[in-house]
């Protein structure tokens, strides 16, 4: 079993899949584009339905499609030509683009849905931090418990009972890690939105334990450098300090797990390993 998709026979039910995969990420983009502006508010994701921030007014379904309706509207609200961010069409493209990355890449497909729910809580756990507001704890523990789940039962379905072990073990050293970043968040102001972030680390962590050691290994890497890189540019700049703004913590774990898997895919490495 290889990450890698074979090309042959099974091209066109293959590509089918992958188009079908991003469609669905564009609408888990949409949906979490509502997570991420309600969450952290403590507003409910469910009611009412989606409206204008300015005019309050509910937005039609017509004008709700992923990216189709924000490019048709250019970006402004239909009720009082407010402009509409152009984050919005960004997180659903994104989420999309990932699923059918996902999809692409991992064989058996049954593995990819719960790495697709770990790319859409780590997706919404980016923005979130990139927006400076505190992550709340159970948008990512929930998260990774569904995305969890659904591997735990593909890695089952696929008789593999020990990548339920490396999925735990991924878990529990991303714990461990945010735990760490919470250890001394009381001497400083930058630590303590550090560690506000370390929630962050735990989708990153189910989707790394479910990796070949190589692959999860370069994909740390590369979390790393990015992570001290940002904060070594923070830290020289004298108009802001450490603790301002994203802590870059959530952007790198996503890097580390696209990394992983795109690493696992050149070397043809079995999800889970």
């Amino acid at each position: 079993m290889t990450v890698a998709g074979t090309v042959g026979a099974s091209a066109v039910p293959a590509a089918a899949w992958v188009v079908l995969a991003g469609v669905m990420g564009l609408l888990v983009g949409s949906f979490a584009n509502v997570v991420i502006y309600r969450v952290p508010l403590g507003l409910s994701v469910n009611h009412p339905r989606s409206f204008c921030p300015r005019c309050r007014t509910p937005i039609r379904a017509v004008d709700n499609v992923p990216v189709v309706s924000w490019l048709a509207l250019r970006g402004r609200c239909r009720s009082c030509g407010a402009p509409i961010a152009a984050r919005y069409p960004l997180v659903e493209a994104a989420t999309g683009a990932g699923f059918a990355l996902v999809t692409a890449l991992v064989q058996p497909r049954w593995f990819a849905p719960g790495l697709c729910l770990l790319l859409a809580t780590m997706v919404m756990v980016v923005v979130i931090d990139h927006d400076g507001l505190p992550l709340p704890a159970r948008l990512a523990a929930i998260g990774t418990a569904l995305g969890g789940a659904a591997l735990l039962l593909a890695a089952l379905a696929d008789h593999r009972p020990g990548a339920a072990v490396r999925l735990a073990g991924g878990v529990a050293a991303a714990g461990l890690a945010g735990l760490a970043l919470s250890a001394p968040a009381r001497t400083r102001r930058g630590l303590r939105r550090l560690a506000g972030a370390s929630p962050a680390l735990l989708p990153a962590g189910a989707w790394l334990g479910c990796l070949a050691l190589p692959a999860t290994g370069v994909g740390v890497g590369v979390g790393v450098v990015l992570f001290g890189a940002r904060w070594w540019w923070l830290a020289r700049r004298s108009d802001r300090t450490v603790a301002d703004g994203a802590s870059g913590l959530a952007a790198a774990a996503l890097a580390a797990a696209v990394a992983a898997l795109v690493t696992a895919a050149a070397w043809g490495l079995g999800v889970p390993a």
